[in-house]
């Protein structure tokens, strides 16, 4: 399915600023939608888009701005919790769980379909690819809040017969990650000159490039579901090695930067699963959804970004 087909189509984006919604955002503007977002600050970080002041914990201000903009579409990617230094457990749980509430209560009756963002957390430990019926249990207060949302959020669905889409992101990464996941960490440190301590990355895990996963929201807007209230695990379906993702990474650096990994340095951390990786078969059935940047494009594509912050 194209994105032309959200052309003129009016939808409402949360979390539009952050590291995956800006992509999402960059893509619906492009295919021709009619795109409105929240914004908590002055400034923002896309065109073609209308802005609107609001916050998810503000349901009376979210409530008026929804029945504004009366958008057929709404994408929920705002969340509290995966970043660096969002360690707040209460506000995890009122932006993840009552600012989702919120928001589906404020839905007007325009709004044919939510997606929604959940994480590849909310999944049980696991040797293996896992599918969309594997086993939830959530090992972080971020995940666990992101479950309880998707969980509530469901319900919803069925009861007021509204769609709903949640995906499950498996290692996004990419240009406009600023965070200390290990792709964006590695690649930091190694375009400094530094030595990038490591675990001994015998792990298994799943890359999927920026783009493939705003594609993934973008195709769940449309594609004809299943069922009313459907979740998808998205990812690049192949399983990798940690260690030869992060070496693949510091190819694509340069000549002797693999000689500054020092795997082995860090330990493994508490309850980590030995494989974060997803079976996506049911995203290439139901959402025409299929990886199309390989590792070594999107590895590439991310040094050069790094590379321009490090020399402006």
């Amino acid at each position: 399915m194209s994105d032309t087909s959200l052309r003129d189509a009016r939808v409402f984006v949360t979390g539009a600023a952050g590291f995956l919604g800006r992509e999402v955002l960059r893509r619906l503007a492009a295919a021709g939608a009619d795109v409105h977002a929240i914004r908590f600050r002055a400034e923002h970080p896309a065109d073609r888009v209308t802005w609107h002041q609001a916050d998810l914990l503000d349901a009376v201000r979210l409530r008026t701005v929804l029945s504004a903009v009366r958008p057929e579409i709404v994408f929920h990617l705002a969340a509290y919790g995966a970043r660096p230094g969002e360690h707040d457990r209460d506000r995890m749980i009122a932006v993840n769980v009552q600012g989702s509430l919120n928001l589906w209560s404020a839905l007007p009756d325009t709004v044919r379909r939510m997606v929604m963002a959940g994480t590849c957390a909310e999944y049980a430990c696991a040797d293996g690819p896992v599918n969309e019926r594997y086993p939830c249990d959530p090992r972080s207060v971020y995940a666990a809040s992101k479950h309880a949302a998707v969980t509530l959020l469901r319900a919803f669905a069925r009861e007021d017969r509204r769609a709903l889409v949640m995906l499950r992101p498996f290692g996004p990464y990419g240009p406009g990650d600023d965070s200390d996941r290990v792709i964006p960490f590695t690649i930091r440190r190694l375009v400094a000159g530094e030595t990038v301590p490591l675990s001994a990355g015998e792990q298994l895990c799943d890359f999927a490039f920026v783009d493939d996963h705003a594609r993934a929201f973008v195709l769940a807007a449309t594609a004809a579901l299943p069922e009313l209230a459907a979740v998808y695990n998205v990812g690049s379906g192949r399983p990798m090695v940690l260690r030869s993702v992060v070496e693949a990474a510091a190819d694509a650096v340069g000549r002797g930067a693999r000689s500054r990994l020092q795997f082995g340095a860090l330990p493994y951390r508490d309850g980590e699963s030995g494989a974060v990786c997803a079976d996506i078969t049911a995203a290439r059935r139901d959402l025409g959804y299929e990886p199309a940047v390989s590792l070594e494009e999107g590895l590439a594509r991310t040094v050069r970004w790094i590379r321009a912050l490090v020399q402006a």
